[in-house]
This record gives structure tokens, sequence and C-alpha cells, in this order.
């Protein structure tokens, strides 16, 4: 049984490669509708299987996000990590997508100001 929502999505599997990134950012679009996300931390690798393993006919498709993070000589015995927000939202254009990244930045930097 498939699952999810007819969106007019079309299976084209292109491969993208970033290599050091300026933002902790990536965004990919499905249908009228965006899909961002950000992270704190530049090191964060970016993946999308844009088929979501689906048939190539099927009507409904999943495009699945995934994301690496790999530490080298992390601290022994303290917790480590990094902040991150997912936004699903009507795709406007690459502008809005950036202010929503600086938006979130600002609203991460008030956060912090405030503890």
């Amino acid at each position: 049984m498939l699952l999810g929502e007819p969106v007019g999505y079309v299976h084209n599997q292109t491969a993208y490669v970033a290599e050091e990134q300026a933002l902790p950012l990536g965004y990919g679009r499905v249908g009228e509708y965006a899909l961002i996300l950000m992270l704190s931390d530049p090191s964060v690798t970016f993946f999308l299987v844009n088929g979501g393993g689906h048939l190539f006919f099927s009507p409904v498709q999943n495009p699945a996000w995934d994301f690496c993070w790999v530490l080298n000589d992390y601290p022994l015995h303290q917790p480590v990590g990094f902040d991150g927000r997912l936004i699903y939202t009507r795709w406007r254009n690459q502008a809005q997508v950036l202010a929503r990244y600086q938006q979130w930045l600002a609203q991460r930097d008030a956060g912090k100001r405030e503890r």
C-alpha cells in the first residue's frame, strides 16, 4: 500500500554536491511547496532521495531527506549536538528561504541571550 498525497512529482535522478557550503541550509521543491532544512552546524551534509522508493509511474511520491553529521575528535563524556529547523511552506523564491533562515538565526541568538 502506498501512502501520501498526489503532488504531481516526476522522478528525475540528479545529484548535486555542495563542497564547503556557505550556509548549513538545504531546500527542495515538491510541487508548489518547499521543504527547507536548516541546521546550526555548517559541517552537516544533506542528502535527498527524490523518488521516495516508489515506482516511477505512481502518482504518490514522498521524497526522503536526510543528513550526515561527522564529528572528529569529539569530547568524551560531554554532550554534543546541534539545533535544527524544518519548514514545509508554499514556494515563493530563494529570497524567502534565506529570509526564513536569517529569522531563525535571530530567534536562536535571542534565546541564547535570555538564558
